[in-house]
């Protein structure tokens, strides 16, 4: 059945988000029945959201957040060579992930792999 025919209200419409942390987007539900990107930053932006909570990345430096994402990017490289992935990495201002080559596919184990490897370099990082 349609959003529209449940007769939310704009309240209800703004409490829902969604959330994607492998496409590394964050929408919420408008008035319109329609998802909108939440922006970063200004009123109602996530990173100006979360400036109050300690240990929120809206808190981290950009030479921190560096070093973690340098850190993520070269243990996905390794694994990418390793594990002979047909793929590439890419970087992102907040995020690395791994693409398949055109025609390609990664198993789910693979990605699996590359994400403990990645986890654990990070942790070797404290």
């Amino acid at each position: 059945c349609c959003l529209e025919a449940k007769k939310l209200t704009v309240e209800e419409c703004e409490r829902f988000v969604l959330f994607g942390g492998e496409c590394n987007y964050l929408l919420h539900l408008g008035k319109d029945y329609r998802l909108h990107p939440v922006k970063e930053t200004g009123r109602g932006g996530w990173l100006t959201s979360t400036k109050f909570l300690q240990d929120s990345p809206a808190n981290w430096s950009a030479e921190d957040i560096k070093k973690l994402l340098d850190v993520a990017e070269t243990a996905a490289n390794q694994s990418l060579q390793d594990l002979e992935l047909r793929g590439r990495i890419i970087r992102k201002k907040r995020s690395v992930g791994l693409v398949p080559h055109a025609g390609q596919e990664i198993p789910r184990e693979a990605l699996d792999e590359t994400v403990l490897r990645c986890q654990a370099h990070l942790q070797m990082m404290n």
